[in-house]
C-alpha cells in the first residue's frame, strides 16, 4: 500500500477538475460512464502540482455511486477495478500515436474503522497529464456538472462544449461530431441522422441543458 495517499471524505461536487488537453483529444474513450466519472473525480482530488501523491482513495460506497453498482461484493469490485486498469488510451502525436493505461495500481483494503476502501495510482506515463499540466494546456469546471449524467455521451458531448463555449457560435461537421467528439464508431445504425438524433444527440443536449452549467441550441445543414 502506498505512503502517497489522498484521502477522500464524501463526493464533493463543487471540487474542480483539471483535464489536460491531451486527455480530452484521445483517438478513442475507452472508458464506460462509471469509469469517466472515477477519472474526472480523481483529477479533482490530486493537486496537480504534486505529482509525488498520484494516490487517490475511495470509499467503496463512494466507487460503487460514481460506477452506477449497487452494493457489491468483494469479487465483483474486484472485476470493476480490474477492468478500469485493464484500459488502454491512445493519444495523437505529430507523427504517430501514444498508447497506454492511465492508472496501474488498484489497491483494496479496510480503514481503521473497518470501512473498505479503494486507492487508485496512475501509471508514470499518466503522470504528464495529470500533473503540472499548464503548458499542455487544460480544461476545468466543477465536479458536479459530469457526476449527475447519466449517459457516456452526454458526458463526452459536455467536455466539447465546455471547450468550445468561448466561441459561441460555431460550425462542425456530422462526421466529426459523431466519430471524433462523442466516439459512435462502427455503428450503422448511427450513420443514419435520424436515428443518432433521436437517441444519442437530442437526449445528450436535453440532459446538459438540464443538469450542467451550459445552456445550448443547435441547427444542422445540409450540403
Amino acid at each position: 500500500m502506498s505512503d502517497n495517499k489522498v484521502f477522500s471524505g464524501n463526493l464533493q461536487d463543487t471540487h474542480l477538475v483539471q483535464k489536460s488537453e491531451p486527455l480530452l483529444l484521445m483517438r478513442t474513450v475507452p472508458f464506460e460512464l462509471g469509469e469517466l466519472k472515477i477519472l474526472d473525480t480523481y483529477l479533482s482530488r490530486i493537486n496537480s502540482h504534486d505529482e509525488k501523491n498520484r494516490t487517490v482513495t475511495f470509499t467503496k460506497a463512494e466507487y460503487e455511486e460514481l460506477m452506477g453498482l449497487e452494493k457489491c461484493n468483494l469479487n465483483t469490485l474486484k472485476k470493476y477495478t480490474k477492468s478500469m486498469l485493464g484500459k488502454v488510451v491512445e493519444l495523437p502525436m505529430p507523427d504517430g500515436y501514444m498508447q497506454f493505461t492511465l492508472f496501474t495500481k488498484s489497491v483494496c483494503t479496510l480503514d481503521e474503522y473497518g470501512q473498505r476502501i479503494i486507492e487508485l495510482t496512475c501509471s508514470e506515463e499518466a503522470k504528464i497529464l495529470f500533473f503540472n499540466i499548464e503548458k499542455l494546456g487544460y480544461l476545468q469546471y466543477e465536479l458536479k456538472n459530469v457526476l449527475s449524467l447519466t449517459s457516456k455521451y452526454s458526458l463526452l458531448l459536455y467536455l466539447y462544449l465546455r471547450k468550445e463555449r468561448y466561441r459561441s457560435q460555431w460550425s462542425i461537421s456530422l462526421k466529426e461530431l459523431r466519430e471524433q467528439k462523442l466516439d459512435v464508431k462502427n455503428n450503422q445504425t448511427y450513420e443514419n441522422f435520424k436515428y443518432f438524433k433521436r437517441d444519442i444527440l437530442d437526449k445528450a443536449i436535453n440532459e446538459i441543458n438540464e443538469k450542467t452549467d451550459i445552456k445550448f441550441t443547435y441547427d444542422t445543414e445540409k450540403t
